[in-house]
């Protein structure tokens, strides 16, 4: 059967029809896509400029690591390829009667704005940080104007503010970041770009019966800016300056000083100390040639209290610089009290300092008073504390495909802290006469990150928690909400002793170049920490949290000049004890006012003490919290007294876990280590200095270590 002429023209108008409806939804799915890629990638370019080049402008000349890179190649492809799904997605009602030349620039546009604005909205309230209300505000009345540029886009369409992905990313970072700061400077340079941006598409986006134009211009657009932010922030970054000239004072023959501190290692989780996990093979063959102190506490139980007691043989309440009050900020180190590397400097030692924790080992606290070179560079940080950036929502996404947490890094670690204190210490030998050398490692802190194979070194570890749940988790234990779970305990533990064999490796690459150059037989070597870490003992999480001795009890190994054969110290130690020690070997009259001891000339039996003031975290979580804490140890007895009476004595060589208070069975020790620490801190006064400023900057590190939340 034949069809007639008549017939045979209505098939092929209906297969016309039905082709350019098929035509039209694909290429509005595929031009939607296409708008929605460099959308979202423009916006990737401004959060990537909001993290990277930001600090810059205040002056934070952080280190740009290869990480860095990394994940700012993989979340530009990861918004690329959401921006593009989302925009595909977006753009088909736009194409519904099916033909090209309905499409419009405009509308193609705000469809793909429309959906970096709603994921920012939904990260907003969906995400685990504080709420914006300023950005949940703005990014409500942006919904409403694209959403009208949508429906009437003939009525709006030369309006471009509202599609520009360029002026909408930089609103969205940029008013956020003005309410919270009060930076009226800020606020004009946000609305500067997001005019010049709006000015430079108008042109563009306004053409409503034009065919659609490909998003060519801003694809060229983030094509060159993300590179260029990238680049611009390494070159603004600093290097390890040079060593400066040090001034002639005779001919010294003391012996070389070097001193590893392992920053929050608790000696309870070093294999070397007895721990079940083979954590410290290296050290384990450094103490056969060494002196190991079984019973080294620290000064108090945070950074800067015991790197200053390190540095002027002091406690803290008499050098003064500790938290006093309970909040962010502390105060500086004293200016009377003269620091272990003046002495040095004096007896013509060359001093040499390459520190991982930036935010409490700074010159702003008086620390490298006496250095000739403090080198404390910190790492840009891929992750910002704003609720508002995209990324905290796109990880938790990626986490599925990709773990995440390596990418929360902050400080260098120990590989690239050995190359700089390498590269010092040669430049030291090249020099001649002797150096002292303070070296501070930080892998073993939050958020525990050891490098590959050591992540996996140790069974527990969980592909998908983050440093972000750790610090949730740290506040709802600290607060007494809950219990740490056993696969947080597991993970975050697996990981913390990964990092310690992590840094044990590296101690051991340093030790081994140091024999190579002839530099370690007749060198003072230190392996130390200024303290530890809880995991979820007494319902405490992290540090600067209690006296207890996950905490307080660090490992303490020295190699005297010359010494070859191993030996054991059972008696108290304190950090406290390591500037007359020092100077001992040196060589060199220590100051009368020092509270320590040398180690090389010991005094018999004697009590050491400690003492902390809550942390600002734990004062806003536990109000109930004791204030202030001191300990006093003689022997293997210990005793704790908070500032509300409460009294604590365990005996360590039975009870390590401190489970069982003897204070209240009237024991003999608790009443003379009472009467000694009563003395003590009669003779003691506090050193009441005013507490340093905090800069922006200092707030956002000090966030970043958990000091505060």
């Amino acid at each position: 059967m034949r069809l007639g002429t008549q017939g045979m023209s209505a098939v092929s108008a209906g297969a016309r029809v039905r082709l350019g409806i098929r035509h039209g939804w694909f290429a509005c799915a595929a031009l939607g896509a296409l708008y929605g890629a460099t959308t979202w990638c423009a916006y990737a370019a401004v959060e990537i400029a909001d993290c990277a080049l930001r600090p810059i402008a205040i002056g934070v000349r952080d280190l740009v690591a290869a990480s860095h890179w990394r994940f700012s190649g993989l979340l530009v492809a990861f918004y690329g390829i959401a921006g593009g799904l989302l925009g595909a997605l977006a753009a088909l009602p736009i194409g519904r009667r099916g033909r090209w030349g309905d499409l419009s620039p405009v509308q193609m546009q705000a469809a793909a704005t429309m959906t970096l604005v709603a994921a920012y909205a939904a990260n907003l309230v969906f995400g685990t940080g504080p709420r914006s209300r300023v950005a949940l505000l703005l990014a409500i009345t942006l919904l409403a104007l694209l959403s009208a540029l949508l429906m009437w886009p003939n009525r709006f369409g030369r309006v471009s503010l509202p599609a520009d992905p360029w002026g909408i990313s930089l609103l969205l970072l940029g008013l956020p970041l003005f309410a919270a700061s009060r930076d009226a400077a800020g606020l004009l340079l946000t609305l500067a770009f997001a005019l010049v941006a709006a000015v430079a598409s108008r042109k563009f986006l306004h053409a409503r019966s034009r065919p659609p134009r490909l998003p060519l211009r801003q694809l060229a657009a983030v094509a060159l800016v993300i590179p260029s932010i990238l680049l611009l922030t390494a070159l603004l970054t600093r290097d390890l300056p040079p060593v400066p000239p040090l001034a002639a004072v005779g001919a010294p023959a003391g012996p070389n000083v070097i001193v590893l501190l392992l920053d929050t290692v608790r000696a309870d989780h070093m294999s070397i100390y007895g721990y079940e996990r083979e954590t410290t093979p290296r050290l384990k063959g450094f103490a056969d040639r060494a002196t190991t102190y079984t019973r080294a506490v620290a000064t108090s139980n945070w950074t800067l209290p015991t790197h200053a007691s390190i540095f002027t043989g002091l406690y803290p309440r008499r050098h003064g610089a500790m938290n006093q009050a309970g909040r962010a900020e502390s105060p500086a180190l004293a200016p009377q009290h003269e620091t272990l590397a003046e002495i040095l400097e004096k007896s013509g030692y060359l001093n040499l300092a390459v520190i991982a924790n930036a935010g409490n080992v700074r010159p702003e606290y008086g620390l490298a008073r006496g250095f000739h070179l403090f080198d404390v560079r910190d790492l840009a940080p891929c992750f910002s504390r704003r609720p508002e950036h995209l990324r905290h929502g796109a990880r938790r996404l990626l986490n599925r495909i990709v773990p995440t947490a390596k990418y929360d890094k902050f400080a260098r670690r120990a590989e690239d802290i050995n190359r700089d204190a390498l590269r010092l210490i040669e430049e030291a030998k090249r020099r001649g006469g002797p150096f002292f050398l303070f070296v501070n490692y930080m892998d073993a802190h939050e958020p525990y990150l050891p490098p590959p194979p050591f992540l996996h070194r140790f069974p527990g570890r969980s592909r998908v928690l983050t440093h972000a749940d750790f610090q949730r988790m740290r506040e709802e234990v600290v607060s007494r909400r809950r219990l740490i779970s056993e696969e947080e305990r597991a993970h975050f533990i697996s990981q913390y002793d990964g990092a310690i064999a992590y840094m044990d490796h590296q101690i051991g690459a340093l030790f081994d170049r140091l024999e190579q150059m002839g530099l370690y037989d007749e060198s003072l070597l230190v392996v130390t920490s200024d303290h530890g870490e809880a995991f979820g003992e007494k319902s405490l999480v992290a540090h600067a949290k209690s006296l207890y001795q996950h905490e307080l009890g660090v490992p303490l190994i020295v190699k005297y000049p010359g010494q070859r054969e191993p030996r054991i110290v059972d008696a108290p130690a304190s950090l406290v004890d390591l500037m007359p020690t020092i100077l001992d070997a040196a060589e060199i009259p220590a100051p009368a006012a020092l509270q320590g001891q040398s180690l090389l000339a010991p005094a018999g039996e004697r009590i050491v003490f400690a003492e902390a003031v809550a942390d600002a975290l734990l004062a806003s979580l536990l109000p109930q919290h004791p204030r202030r804490q001191y300990a006093a140890f003689e022997g293997s007895h210990k005793l704790i007294l908070s500032s509300d009476g409460n009294l604590e004595l365990y005996d360590l060589s039975r009870d390590a876990g401190e489970l069982r208070n003897l204070a209240p069975s009237g024991a003999a020790p608790a009443h003379r280590l009472r009467r000694a620490l009563d003395a003590w801190l009669e003779a003691n006064p506090l050193e009441i200095r005013p507490p340093r400023q905090l800069d922006a900057t200092s707030l956002e590190r000090l966030k970043a270590l958990g000091y505060v939340r």
